[in-house]
């Protein structure tokens, strides 16, 4: 029987081993995600910071491009005035013909600006639509990486709650095995003084028969 508790202690403290060992794997498992998390919310925000100095870099050029516009809108008015001066006045048409063609040539560099301008318009919105995507995908992963967080300390919990019950139970088998052993030595007790009066009474027992 003691055999048997100490074999069956063995495989305890053989399978207390390995949890703690699986117990310490976890753990740094555990680690390592709660590092990766670190550096994907790092990521997001900074992304998000991107994303937002985007936003402010698009609206300020859709003042200026709204500003070319009121220019463009002005200097249409300006020409269209200057035609009318130029048919009722023939006599100034070679004073003012110089003044049109530099207009002319501030409106399409103005156009040239405005047509420059809503291409980076449209390349910026074209960035932050992949920004916004890169943002859903890393808070994809941010959400994955918690699901799995949450079901490795899940796991920890349960194994440490395993580790105390093993523990608990490997306690009472040694209190029980130390009971064994005690009534193990009361027993050989009683037979060594068994075995002693056997001995006094085999030494009594001639003298008894003499007399």
């Amino acid at each position: 029987e003691l055999n048997k508790r100490n074999d069956i202690i063995k495989s305890l403290t053989k399978r207390l081993k390995f949890l703690e060992s699986w117990q310490n794997d976890s753990r740094a498992t555990f680690e390592y995600t709660q590092q990766k998390f670190k550096e994907l919310s790092q990521k997001v925000a900074d992304a998000t910071v991107h994303c937002q100095a985007l936003e402010e870099k698009n609206q300020s050029l859709h003042c200026s491009v709204l500003e070319l516009f009121a220019k463009t809108g002005q200097l249409q008015a300006r020409e269209q005035e200057l035609l009318t001066m130029l048919k009722l006045k023939d006599e100034v048409i070679l004073e003012t013909t110089d003044y049109v063609i530099e207009f002319t040539s501030k409106f399409r560099k103005l156009e040239s600006a405005l047509h420059a301008a809503k291409m980076e318009e449209f390349s910026l919105n074209e960035e932050k639509q992949d920004l916004k995507l890169r943002l859903k995908e890393l808070t994809l992963e941010t959400n994955k990486l918690k699901d799995d967080l949450c079901e490795k300390i899940k796991e920890n919990n349960k194994q440490q709650e395993e580790i105390i019950h093993l523990r608990q139970e490997n306690g009472c088998l040694r209190n029980e095995l130390a009971l064994i052993v005690e009534k193990s030595k009361r027993k050989d007790q009683l037979l060594q003084f068994a075995r002693s009066k056997q001995a006094r009474t085999d030494t009594e027992l001639p003298s008894l028969q003499q007399v």
